[in-house]
């Protein structure tokens, strides 16, 4: 990407957006979302190509690729917590306790295997989205980033955010549990007894790390969605949002704004 200008900016952008298509392999996607997060953080060139060239169609596409991943890696964790469990009785709705991560012995490998797979497509792109979404009330003249009448828009990805995070807030505090890091030692036994968390071994501790490091970069790229966005729009999705959500939002909005 040559820094001489908005145009310049656009070498190499299609080449870029292709690689970060779900079809591509694994490394070659890490790395385009590398490549995407510094680039987001790093050159106001490429910010700027990505929200006026074609009218915003480099930021549309590019919005539409995260909200799949994030789309993808909670449909993931879902179907993984459910090895093991309860049924839902077939129920297609993101009700909130498909947003709880019910650990045991059944299906903590599946969990462990879908976070690793998935964290750091998962990592740069949220840092990618949080950069952007900083830079998007200064940076932004064709106000591509508030239209949210073509989707998945800002608003979309904001819904889907929370969703995961509340998502990942179930398991970080299950595996904290778990590995010992907030209960004392009899009930750490027990929670250990129904997780079959040992079955791990030293994985335990870099799976909770994983967890509580992505839910962390989540959390950043919240608030800068939720700025972005401004107060009048987040409250009006917590309206139409359930409980949790809207309480995710009203907690993130009272210390942001």
């Amino acid at each position: 990407v040559a820094h001489s200008g908005g145009q310049a900016a656009v070498l190499g952008m299609d080449e870029l957006m292709r690689a970060l298509e779900a079809s591509s392999r694994a490394i070659d996607r890490e790395l385009a979302f590398l490549d995407a997060c510094l680039l987001a953080e790093k050159s106001k060139y490429w910010r700027n190509a990505l929200f006026t060239y074609s009218k915003g169609d480099y930021w549309y596409n590019l919005t539409r690729i995260i909200h799949q991943d994030l789309t993808f890696l909670e449909c993931h964790l879902i179907e993984a917590s459910r090895e093991g469990g309860a049924k839902d009785g077939g129920s297609g709705s993101s009700s909130s306790s498909q947003q709880r991560a019910f650990l045991n012995a059944k299906n903590i490998h599946s969990i462990a295997e879908t976070i690793r797979d998935n964290q750091f497509v998962f990592t740069w792109s949220v840092r990618l989205m949080a950069a952007l979404t900083k830079a998007c009330a200064k940076e932004d003249p064709l106000g591509v980033s508030q239209r949210h009448s073509r989707k998945p828009s800002l608003q979309d990805l904001l819904v889907t955010s929370v969703s995961l995070y509340a998502h990942l807030t179930s398991l970080e505090v299950q595996l904290a549990q778990a590995s010992g890091k907030q209960t004392a030692r009899p009930l750490r036994e027990a929670v250990n007894a129904v997780v079959g968390v040992n079955a791990l071994g030293g994985d335990m501790e870099s799976i909770y790390t994983n967890v509580w490091a992505m839910r962390d970069s989540l959390k950043l790229c919240l608030y800068a969605t939720v700025r972005a966005l401004g107060k009048k729009n987040v409250e009006g999705i917590a309206e139409r949002e359930s409980a949790q959500h809207a309480h995710i939002l009203n907690q993130i909005l009272a210390h942001n704004l």
